[in-house]
């Protein structure tokens, strides 16, 4: 008796999804069929580019802004990173990145975006877009004068007076 009733279950699989290969199609989706393979040329891949979707469709990307990436990552960094200098490091050019890209969402970097900041963005913490090079500049000339003044102040005559009385000329 059980032989029989594999062969009747298997009967009705086969009614369901023939052997051979054949199955019915309806003009819609003979249309979706010759649309993939023209984009894919071959068919085996739709597994792969069905598992590529699922991994990366709309439903499986969380919304982030690049604030809230930076922070995390750099949360995570903290966490990780035994050298303070490594993490300096990482955290300034990760804010300067924050900085250019503030108002978007993750998603909507491309890598030719990202590739064209990489490519102009500063190397060093000097480079950053908020030091100009004369504010710079002007700022050590100042600090320089500043402590000019106090040793001047503090040996009761002018540096350039010290140095042509010890000259002995």
């Amino acid at each position: 008796m059980t032989r029989k009733k594999a062969k009747i279950n298997r009967w009705k699989a086969n009614q369901t999804a023939p052997v051979d290969g054949t199955i019915q199609v309806d003009q819609s989706e003979l249309r979706w069929l010759a649309f993939l393979r023209e984009e894919l040329r071959d068919l085996s891949l739709l597994p792969e580019v069905i598992r590529h979707w699922r991994l990366t469709g709309a439903g499986s990307v969380k919304v982030t802004s690049i604030d809230d990436a930076v922070n995390r990552y750099i949360s995570y960094r903290e966490g990780n990173t035994a050298n303070q200098r490594t993490l300096n490091d990482i955290c300034w050019r990760l804010r300067e990145f924050g900085r250019e890209f503030s108002e978007r969402e993750m998603h909507q970097n491309t890598a030719a975006e990202i590739s064209d900041y990489l490519e102009g963005s500063p190397k060093t913490k000097k480079e950053t877009p908020r030091q100009k090079p004369g504010d710079v500049e002007l700022a050590k000339e100042r600090r320089r004068a500043g402590k000019m003044a106090q040793k001047q102040a503090s040996l009761g005559r002018p540096r350039s007076q010290n140095r042509r009385a010890s000259l002995g000329r």
